[in-house]
């Protein structure tokens, strides 16, 4: 296992996690 490709996974389920935080505070905002 790479280093770089765990860190790259880690990152892309950050930014999964961040979109949907930004989704429900919109809807919340609405």
């Amino acid at each position: 296992m790479d280093v770089g490709d765990t860190q790259m996974r880690q990152n892309r389920m950050k930014d999964e996690i961040g979109e949907h935080c930004q989704k429900l505070f919109h809807s919340f905002l609405e």
